[in-house]
């Protein structure tokens, strides 16, 4: 029995130095970096996921704009020879804004297959480093690998955030010079061929 309660302090000393370290050897204060930093990927994700979903709604919009950007049939009659070529510079700039949405999307949608991959590569990896499973050494190391993938999702989510303002602005200032256009046309009275060209 004396050999017996001699050994239970022992076992007592150990839970608590094992307990303390956050279990398999990993300390409060490691533990405590991947949580933030589990939170700041997911927050990364939730920001790359709203772009994508912006993208996709610009993208959708543009093609269909792009689509109805021509003069109603009632007003071809009145159009003079500038105004086909002023017309047809119009949609040539439409048709670039479209092209440079769906490049970004296509940019953004090859990325997201890369990264969904690392992130169920980090789930799994945290869980193994705080069972031990990796020494800390090896999980600080692959923490830095990791930081820098998150940083390359961030830099991607906010290029193409940047991108598609910058198209988007564009395309504004398109939409307006052909509206502007087709109200001016549909405000003359006389065909071009009556007036002369």
């Amino acid at each position: 029995m004396k050999k017996i309660y001699a050994v239970i302090p022992f076992l007592f000393i150990g839970t608590i130095l094992f307990f303390s370290c956050g279990g398999g050897g990993v300390s409060e204060q490691f533990t405590r970096e991947l949580n933030e930093f589990e939170t700041a990927w997911n927050n990364t994700a939730a920001s790359f996921n709203a772009v994508m979903d912006s993208v996709k709604t610009t993208n959708e919009g543009f093609n269909a704009c792009g689509e109805q950007m021509k003069v109603p049939d009632t007003l071809t009659e009145r159009l003079t020879g500038q105004d086909t070529q002023k017309l047809d510079s119009i949609k040539s700039s439409c048709s670039k804004h479209v092209q440079g949405v769906a490049a970004i999307m296509a940019k953004l949608e090859k990325h997201k297959t890369g990264w969904d991959m690392e992130t169920a590569a980090f789930a799994g990896w945290k869980d193994k480093v705080l069972k031990g499973s990796i020494d800390i050494e090896t999980a600080k190391k692959d923490l830095k690998t990791y930081k820098t993938k998150l940083d390359e999702t961030a830099r991607q989510s906010d290029e193409a955030y940047a991108g598609l303002t910058e198209l988007k602005g564009k395309c504004a200032v398109t939409c307006n010079t052909y509206d502007g256009m087709v109200k001016e046309i549909a405000t003359r009275t006389e065909e071009p061929r009556r007036r002369g060209r």
